[in-house]
């Protein structure tokens, strides 16, 4: 039966739980019983060969901390975990960050050449895509956002992400969110558009077609919110090493935004919890990860 208001409620309810529990595990990092389980849970663990960058600021520092607890505990420590600051840690997130062996810290233009800096820092997604670009690697490195959780798939599926770019594929019915895309003239709904909170990366892709479209949204002054995601695309579909993550397994949806119930997680290897949704990675709890 349908009840008019119900899905509104379900999200202002789930909003609610989110909120709540996200305060309990702030609250519980303080602790000294967070520092002793965090260092059992280091030494406990395998290490994996996985490099990490995410472009973050301060007041997404807890959902971060979330989404390195769920790679430990799903898979183990990675060789790496670089973390471009947007702005800097109060000194209680720094002294939790500081407990981690393997989290490298950086200003977000700690890369970046001058010239890029003068020109593209308007925004926080050219910021964002600026790390990402200048960043270097050798192993195969996942750049992702700090809103993603790990589940226990990925531990099975990392091993298919040592050859290759994989890109993380958006729902079919998100087409028209992505201006650039959908305006193609070779473009035809379900076809994959990439999301850019989660991307692994064996070879360097041709950042600079990206970079190019940039350029061309500052001269026209565009207002496209998702303007970092349009210029990965253009990137995916002009990469020859570029592959499709399944969809099922690493997963980015809203299918569940005025739902009480989320999606099943014991078949993900990851969910990216895009922002209207954001407050799910909190809904079920935090525990299942310490």
């Amino acid at each position: 039966m349908h009840i008019p208001g119900r899905g509104r409620l379900n999200k202002g309810l789930s909003t609610y739980l989110g909120s709540v529990r996200k305060a309990g595990f702030e609250k519980f990092t303080l602790t000294n019983d967070f520092r002793e389980l965090l260092q059992k849970k280091i030494r406990s663990r395998p290490q994996i060969s996985l490099e990490l960058v995410t472009f973050v600021d301060s007041k997404n520092f807890t959902d971060l901390l979330l989404s390195i607890l769920s790679l430990i505990h799903s898979a183990g420590l990675p060789h790496r975990w670089t973390i471009y600051m947007d702005d800097a840690f109060s000194p209680e997130q720094q002294e939790i960050f500081n407990q981690f062996p393997f989290l490298i810290g950086k200003p977000w233009n700690e890369n970046v050449p001058e010239n890029e800096q003068e020109k593209y820092t308007g925004k926080w997604q050219f910021r964002k895509y600026l790390c990402f670009t200048n960043h270097s690697f050798t192993v195969t490195t996942v750049f992702l956002d700090s809103d993603v959780l790990f589940y226990e798939q990925f531990d099975k599926y990392k091993e298919y992400l040592y050859e290759g770019n994989w890109y993380l594929p958006e729902p079919v019915d998100a087409f028209s969110m992505d201006e650039e895309i959908s305006k193609r003239k070779d473009y035809k709904p379900g076809m994959y558009i990439v999301n850019a909170g989660f991307m692994v990366l064996n070879k360097r892709p041709p950042w600079d077609i990206g970079l190019q479209y940039l350029g061309d949204c500052l001269r026209i002054h565009s207002k496209n919110y998702f303007i970092d995601q349009s210029a990965l695309n253009m990137v995916y579909v002009n990469d020859p090493n570029a592959k499709i993550l399944e969809p099922r397994i690493f997963h980015v949806s809203t299918v569940d935004h005025f739902d009480l119930s989320f999606v099943k997680t014991s078949d993900l290897a990851i969910r990216h919890y895009v922002g209207p949704i954001r407050y799910k990675m909190w809904q079920a709890g935090w525990k299942q990860f310490i």
